[in-house]
Parts: C-alpha cells; sequence; structure tokens
C-alpha cells in the first residue's frame, strides 16, 4: 500500500513539474516574445493549405506537415478563439504559443521518461531534465543583447517549417533511444496507439529534410549497427532481419522517397547548382558565426560534465567494465550522429542559402545531438555519484538565473527582430487598411507599408497583397478578395519608428 501511495506521489510530482514547464513556455512565446506573423510569408501560410500527399513538382513536393498544421492554427484562432478575444493577432499568438508549448513539453517529457527509466529514480530524473530543458535557452546566450535560444526561429512561419518539425524527429530520436527498435514499439502498441505512431511518423518524415534527417541519421545508424551484429546473412537469418526491422526500412525508404520528390521540386529547380559550384566557404562562415554564438557558461559546464564523465569511466572500466562498455557506445551513436547531422546540414545549406547555416532553427539538428550527449554524460556521472544531487539545488538555480538574466536578452521570432509591439502595430494596421476598403466595397487598393532596403521590400514584400487578401478573405476578415498593390511608404516607418532604409 504504501508503495502504491509514493508512486502516485511521484506521478503527482512528475505531473506538475510538467504543467509548469508548460506554463512557462506558453507565457514566454505569447506575452515574453511573442510569436506574431509579421512578413508575407506569414501571412501567406497562415491559410494556405496543402494536400496531405507529396506533390510531384509542387514548390515544396513533401513538407507536408508545416503546410497543414500552419493554416490549421490560423482556422482555430480564427474561430475559436478570436469570438473570445475579439483579436484576430491575439487569437494567432495564443493558439500559436499553445501548440508550440505542448510539443516542447512533450519533447521533454520523452526526455525525461528514458532518463527515468534508466536511472530509476526521479530526483536524478527531473534534475537532469532541468538541466537538458534550460541547456536550450543557455545554449547561445553570449551577447548584451538579441541571442538566439533552441526555440527561436527567424520569423514566424519557420516555427512551423522549422522548429517544430526539428521537435517531431527529435522526439522520435528519444523514443528510439527509450524504447529501441522502431518496429517491436510499433507491434507492442494497441491498433489505435500504433496508427497515431503512424502518423507521428508520417509528419515527421514529410516535414522538412532539414529536420527529419535527425531521426533518421538516428534510424540508419542503429540500423547499421544491428546489420553488422548479424553479419554474415544466411538465407534464414536476412529473413529473419527484414522481420524484425521491416517498419524502420520502410520509414527509410519513404526518406529517400522525399529526397527524390524535393530534388524534383521547385524550390530546388529554382537553385540549380552543380554540388563541385556550392559556396562551401559561405556555409563556413556561417558555420563560425554559429560557433562564436555559443555561450561561454554552456561550453565551461559541458566540457566539465563531459570530462568527468570520462574520468568516472576510466576510473570503473574494471569493476563494471559492461557498465561503461555500454557508455562509451551510447557517447559514440550520439556523437556521430551529430557529425553526419552536422555535414548533412552544411552541405544543404551550401546547396539553399548558406546563411541559413548560422541560425538555431536550422541547426537545431547537431546542436540537440550535443546537448543530448552531455545530458547523457550527467546522467553516467550521476548514476554512480548520487552524493552530487545535494548540489542540484544550488546548480538548478545559478543555471536558471543566468537562463532567464535579463541583461542577455533573446532575439525575437520575427524578420530584422522587430520588437513584438510593433509588429502587432502594424498588422493591425495593415488590416485595418484593407477593412476599410472591403467595408467601401472596393474591389482593388493600395496597401502601405512600411520600406524596407530590399529590392522586392520584405518583410512587406511587393508580392504579399494577394496573400494578405486571401488569407483575411478564407479566415472572414473580409468579405471579397481584394486586389491588392502593395505600396512601401516611409511615413509608415515613421510611424511605427521603424529604421528608414538609404
Amino acid at each position: 500500500m504504501e508503495a502504491v501511495m509514493s508512486l502516485k506521489k511521484d506521478h503527482s510530482f512528475s505531473s506538475l513539474y510538467f504543467i509548469m514547464i508548460f506554463f512557462f513556455l506558453f507565457v514566454f512565446f505569447c506575452k515574453i516574445h511573442p510569436l506574431i506573423p509579421y512578413d508575407g510569408d506569414d501571412w501567406t501560410y497562415l491559410s494556405f493549405m496543402r494536400q496531405a500527399i507529396p506533390l510531384w513538382g509542387a514548390w515544396n513536393p513533401t513538407r507536408i506537415f508545416p503546410e497543414c498544421i500552419a493554416p490549421l492554427v490560423g482556422f482555430t484562432a480564427t474561430y475559436l478563439i478570436m469570438p473570445i478575444t475579439g483579436d484576430y493577432i491575439r487569437a494567432v499568438t495564443i493558439v500559436t504559443s499553445c501548440v508550440v508549448s505542448l510539443l516542447i513539453t512533450a519533447y521533454v517529457w520523452l526526455f525525461y521518461r528514458m532518463v527515468c527509466h534508466n536511472l530509476q529514480s526521479q530526483d536524478t530524473s527531473l534534475f537532469i531534465t532541468s538541466i537538458f530543458f534550460l541547456f536550450h535557452f543557455l545554449i547561445f546566450k553570449s551577447k548584451p543583447s538579441n541571442n538566439m535560444y533552441m526555440f527561436w526561429t527567424a520569423d514566424y512561419s519557420c516555427v512551423f517549417y522549422y522548429l517544430l518539425s526539428a521537435l517531431l524527429n527529435s522526439s522520435l530520436v528519444l523514443l528510439l533511444m527509450d524504447k529501441g527498435s522502431l518496429t517491436r514499439i510499433f507491434y507492442e502498441l494497441r491498433p489505435i496507439k500504433s496508427g497515431l505512431l503512424s502518423l507521428w511518423l508520417y509528419c515527421a518524415i514529410f516535414s522538412n529534410i532539414f529536420d527529419s534527417v535527425i531521426f533518421i541519421i538516428y534510424l540508419g545508424l542503429n540500423l547499421l549497427i544491428d546489420i553488422k551484429n548479424n553479419f554474415p546473412f544466411q538465407r534464414a537469418k536476412l529473413s529473419s532481419f527484414i522481420k524484425d526491422h521491416h517498419v524502420d526500412l520502410i520509414v527509410l525508404l519513404s526518406w529517400l522517397i522525399v529526397l527524390v520528390f524535393e530534388a524534383n521540386g521547385g524550390r530546388s529547380h529554382s537553385i540549380g547548382k552543380s554540388i563541385f559550384l556550392l559556396p562551401y566557404g559561405e556555409t563556413a562562415k556561417a558555420a563560425i558565426i554559429m560557433f562564436k554564438s555559443f555561450s561561454g557558461i554552456f561550453i565551461v559546464l559541458s566540457v566539465i560534465i563531459l570530462l568527468f564523465s570520462i574520468w568516472q569511466m576510466w576510473k570503473m572500466r574494471q569493476e563494471n567494465f559492461q557498465k561503461v562498455r555500454l557508455c562509451l557506445k551510447n557517447f559514440g551513436l550520439l556523437l556521430v550522429c551529430g557529425l553526419l547531422t552536422f555535414i548533412f546540414l552544411f552541405l544543404l545549406c551550401s546547396k539553399s542559402v548558406p546563411g541559413y547555416f548560422s541560425r538555431a532553427d536550422v541547426s537545431f539538428g547537431y546542436n540537440f545531438y550535443f546537448i543530448l550527449l552531455i545530458s547523457v554524460a550527467l546522467e553516467y556521472i550521476l548514476l554512480n555519484n548520487a552524493k552530487l544531487l545535494r548540489l542540484a539545488p544550488i546548480f538548478i538555480f545559478a543555471l536558471m538565473i543566468a537562463t532567464i538574466n535579463s541583461n542577455q536578452a533573446f532575439k525575437e521570432s520575427n524578420t530584422n527582430n522587430v520588437s513584438p509591439d510593433i509588429c502587432y502595430k502594424v498588422d493591425c494596421d495593415l488590416m485595418s487598411q484593407i477593412i476599410s476598403a472591403d467595408q467601401a466595397g472596393a474591389n482593388e487598393m493600395t496597401l502601405y507599408v512600411p520600406k524596407a532596403a530590399s529590392k522586392n521590400n520584405w518583410p512587406h514584400a511587393m508580392f504579399m497583397g494577394a496573400r494578405i487578401s486571401q488569407t483575411m478573405y478564407r479566415h472572414g476578415l473580409i468579405q471579397r478578395q481584394i486586389k491588392i498593390t502593395v505600396q512601401p511608404d516611409i511615413n509608415m516607418n515613421k510611424k511605427y519608428n521603424l529604421p528608414i532604409p538609404k
């Protein structure tokens, strides 16, 4: 009876912990650094919904997940939240923040569950989980202001294209680290749960190759390890191997199909560079910018944890050889996964836009593996040095203060790092102009937007007129689609205290 009560108490405490994580994240993305649509892409994908199957020759042939979830968020905000708040932009921010917070909380919970199964200790697992979570905010906190963090994105639409896609795939890695073979997991579940897992896999694979590679590399390396362990194959042995890994093999084959579709998509054809002519030097410069942005505190802590874990393994190599060997295997696997992800993203950014490599949302994959490696090292240390937990509250407190220190503020998730309050006011101004034209019965109008330095006036691009009109019409904010001509106007810059381009 006492054991049952203890388990219930532990479950209640861990549930409260993750409720607090969700609440913190929701406030962070809704109030502190709110996720607000601002540029042409943001307004496009709030209402643009594709078919949920790969489309040969399309601009983005296989980015099914982001191009379905973004408009679902837009429609949910419009028809469920806006009637309560009376504010379209705030409603979009609320729903987006809720979705992002849920997926990050689930991602952190999967990490906690993996550690808890390894250590059989809730206290130690929650401590390591807290470090894992805080590292996502601390990793790039190196400047007085405008610091990226792992959950930062370049603009609102990138929340769906990069962040959520990365979370889906990284969470699958954590699931496999906890449960093992994907095929075994699939058939251990009840039909409805295995169906949900199928949907999860489908969304992860057909999300974004910048992020699906996170999961695919881990899955592929595990398959190679199993092949090595079963080599050489006899006919019966090969048949048994395929049977035991057929879901894993189907997922890998599906990803290869994704690569074929993407190589023949509109975005890929618009780039059209030979692999021998790619700007590797520019991508290398972006990589240097990324590495220079790493927090000194994060680097020092990571080095200390890694060195201490290696020293611990060396000290215990004789008395507990099997455990040390297993830990080294996990270290090696995560290290190789991180390096392969780094190389893949380096080549992919060289093929597309080299500057992407310096962005936290694009480089999520290899940074995830590095943080995971540090966390696994910390897990090994505490497994053999439980007394160190006495210092855990002090360590968490110091790390939390370093993370939330407002003297080193985070960057906003929008183009040009504009204040969210200004983004909101500019959005309301644009919507007000369009609603006024609609109420006046106009079929055409000129939309005055802030002037930018770029040729196409990004972020309020010359092409966004049809897109914002379409989104507002689909969401019932206007009664007709209006032909909009975008007119950059420096008076808008002055009105909202935005920089005036020379």
